[in-house]
């Protein structure tokens, strides 16, 4: 079988969860015998060198022996949806030249592939764009994220309609995508399409008083009630918030921060290569996921290997991790420092959630998940 994955950016070039998922469920399905081929943004016209540092300007092969395609495309100043349209039309130039079995698009990247289809295809959903565009309506965005994100919004819905299946990464998800997509629910697959190398992250001790954030500085993220939930957790225990990430809101959250009168216990480290980030979790106590609105995040099962106790908003498939009391507490805001506080306070708690953690991740491997991925396929071929 003859796999084309349509995504605009791919690890190592790029680190997200959507990246990391792209790359190593290419490599498990590679493992299994499936001929893969990603194509990616390349350079852009009139731009000097890569749009994004270290990625390849020829054709290539990532680890494994997967195909990498690197697409010219054409972006606009200031304006990122010019870059979008851009590489999902052109996509379909490299690929009307290929012999493939299955298209696989990330979101609205697929759209091309949809308007000029030619394959069967496969749409991955992760988190709806609309969610993703309702939520920055309330955070003052710029014209770019405006404009972008509503053509974003109707490039997904459309390649969803057109797709074959849709893969839909919660329960929450898939009910989006059918009543405000129109998606036909019968295409819809809820998988967990997700997995982590179990020997990339080693248990620490849960000592000390380090809770954690890891994930994209971005409104959606609910960063900022972190920062507020975290104002009252020190009026009980004395701890230290690490924040690992980038994104828009990154200033914002440290100028609220220093509002707060919290800046001392706060540490804002950006983005870290992969060899620091095992280094955050193994030196973390309690993991925390504040998000407004989630699908599931890789994340959520790098602190499951890491051996650490979680807490999570219910959002999205976060019940499948977090066993309330169990290995963490799945909470709202309103409780979230509450069980902060008593995770701070209790270190055997941590040790057994922690424990238990561990045992949770090892149900997570690239390879299951391949094999959900392409049980998929084979019900198009």
């Amino acid at each position: 079988m003859k796999i084309g994955m349509v995504t605009r950016t791919i690890f190592p070039f790029d680190r997200g969860g959507i990246q990391r998922h792209v790359a190593e469920i290419s490599k498990a399905m590679k493992r299994r015998g499936i001929d893969v081929h990603i194509f990616i943004v390349g350079k852009g016209l009139g731009v000097n060198g890569p749009l994004y540092k270290n990625t390849p300007l020829s054709e290539s092969l990532l680890d494994n022996g997967i195909h990498l395609h690197p697409v010219t495309v054409f972006p606009t100043p200031r304006l990122t949806l010019g870059e979008y349209l851009s590489y999902s039309l052109n996509v379909t130039r490299h690929i009307k030249k290929m012999d493939l079995d299955i298209i696989h698009g990330q979101s609205m990247y697929s759209f091309g592939c949809a308007l000029k289809k030619k394959y069967p295809l496969v749409v991955t959903i992760q988190g709806p764009q609309i969610i993703e565009y309702e939520t920055i309506l309330n955070s003052h965005p710029t014209i770019n994220h405006v404009v972008t994100d509503a053509f974003s919004v109707l490039m997904e819905a459309y390649s969803s309609r057109k797709a074959d299946r849709v893969i839909a990464d919660s329960e929450e998800s898939k009910k989006i995508v059918v009543e405000k997509y129109g998606v036909d629910e019968s295409k819809v697959r809820v998988i967990v399409k997700e997995g982590v190398n179990m020997n990339q992250f080693k248990p620490g001790s849960c000592e000390g008083n380090i809770v954690l954030f890891v994930g994209r500085l971005h409104e959606r993220k609910g960063v900022d009630l972190l920062l507020s939930v975290f104002k009252e957790v020190l009026k009980e225990e004395e701890a230290i918030l690490r924040i690992v990430g980038s994104g828009e809101k990154e200033k914002e959250l440290i100028v609220q921060a220093e509002r707060l009168g919290i800046l001392k216990n706060v540490e804002f480290l950006g983005y870290l290569p992969d060899s620091k980030m095992q280094k955050q979790y193994s030196e973390a106590s309690i993991f925390v996921s504040p998000s407004r609105y989630e699908g599931f995040g890789i994340v959520l099962l790098e602190a499951l290997a890491s051996g650490l106790p979680l807490v999570v908003t219910k959002t999205g498939i976060s019940s499948k991790v977090v066993e309330n009391g169990k290995n963490g507490f799945l909470v709202d805001y309103k409780n979230m420092g509450k069980a902060i506080v008593k995770l701070l306070r209790d270190h055997k708690l941590r040790r057994q959630m922690g424990l238990r953690s561990r045992e949770i991740a090892t149900n997570y491997s690239w390879d299951r998940a391949a094999q959900r991925m392409i049980a998929i396929y084979e019900e198009l071929v």
